[in-house]
């Protein structure tokens, strides 16, 4: 604390009450650095000293973000959020938080920087809520404006040119995209949070894949997608729109990365009480590099054309967690320069 006691002079702070601070500050587990007016250290906790040094040590080069948060105290405006500071074991996360130090004439002179440490738990918790917050803020207007869009479709329906029509299909696509990213992030929340509800029922998967399959053959026009299925009913315990949502996913993707391959195949097998859906491409397959991180959250592997669209990185995760919620299972079972098979498999129903 010498750094403090150096600046006592310029503190309008006495001896007794700097004495009384010092001791409540000491007792506090986050740190706390208070500063004057002109930003100069007036009292430091031990807590801040064990996580940055004391303050004549490191202060003078306190990470930049902090000395803004600093700067902030020092005007006597109030300011939170979160930092991601390097302290002497590695860089650590903090919620920071800064209020005013009035005289007692109701002056500021300075403020309270308090750096509260979050942890991975802490963090993870902070992040679900935001994206549970942010999706649902954002579902709203965004099915309003699609909802617009449909409405405006219809009435110019026979009275605008071909340019138009496409300027408004191009615009509603793109309302579609952000809703589908919206989901992914809303899925990717119920997910960590355990609250992925299924809602499972006897399904007959050979028509749910003849839907599903009629359905992405709206998705391209370079593509044929082909089905092969057996002629009876494959019967699982499955939440059909989770189900399909999987299979689309794969579809898309399939798309996505084989602009010229021209060609998809899906393909059920049954096996020794499993169903086995796959869905095949034709292209140049999956770069060594990305199959053993394809299935995870927020990457993407490397687009085949400059003009694909590029997502979140969440759909392998979200598919394969939604097949594993089912008690089976989502995998890439072949890739090489003649194409990628993905295979998701189903306990059949008994």
């Amino acid at each position: 604390m010498d750094a403090a006691r150096q600046s006592a002079s310029a503190s309008p702070l006495g001896e007794g009450e700097r004495a009384c601070y010092a001791a409540i500050m000491a007792a506090l587990s986050d740190a706390v650095l208070v500063v004057d007016s002109a930003g100069q250290c007036v009292l430091a906790n031990r807590a801040f000293e064990a996580f940055f040094g004391a303050p004549g040590e490191r202060l003078i080069d306190f990470e930049a973000n902090a000395n803004a948060v600093r700067t902030r105290a020092a005007r006597g405006e109030c300011f939170s959020g979160q930092l991601e500071l390097q302290t002497p074991s590695g860089l650590r996360w903090f919620e920071a938080r800064t209020m005013p130090v009035r005289l007692a004439d109701g002056r500021a002179h300075g403020g309270v920087v308090v750096l509260a440490e979050r942890t991975d738990r802490e963090l993870l918790r902070l992040h679900e809520e935001f994206m549970a917050l942010a999706s649902h803020e954002l579902r709203s207007p965004l099915t309003a404006l699609g909802g617009f869009l449909d409405m405006l479709a219809r009435r110019l329906a026979h009275d605008v040119d071909e340019r138009t029509t496409q300027h408004l299909a191009r615009a509603h696509a793109q309302v579609q995209r952000v809703i589908d990213l919206v989901n992914e992030l809303t899925d990717l929340s119920r997910l960590q949070t355990g609250k992925l509800d299924l809602r499972l029922a006897r399904c007959n998967l050979v028509s749910l894949l003849e839907q599903m399959v009629e359905t992405g053959q709206t998705l391209s026009t370079t593509h044929m997608l082909t089905l092969l299925a057996p002629r009876y009913p494959v019967w699982v315990m499955a939440d059909a729109p989770r189900l399909e949502q999987v299979l689309m996913n794969l579809v898309a993707n399939a798309i996505k990365y084989t602009p010229d391959s021209g060609r998809i195949d899906v393909l059920l097998g049954v096996c020794d009480g499993w169903a086995q859906v796959r869905v095949q491409d034709y292209g140049p397959g999956v770069a060594e590099a990305d199959r053993e991180r394809i299935f995870q959250r927020y990457y993407q592997a490397r687009r085949s054309s400059p003009t694909a669209q590029a997502g979140l990185g969440l759909g392998l995760y979200v598919a394969r967690e939604i097949m594993l919620a089912h008690g089976g299972d989502l995998e890439l079972t072949a890739s090489s320069a003649h194409g990628s098979i993905f295979s998701a498999r189903l306990p059949l129903a008994r």
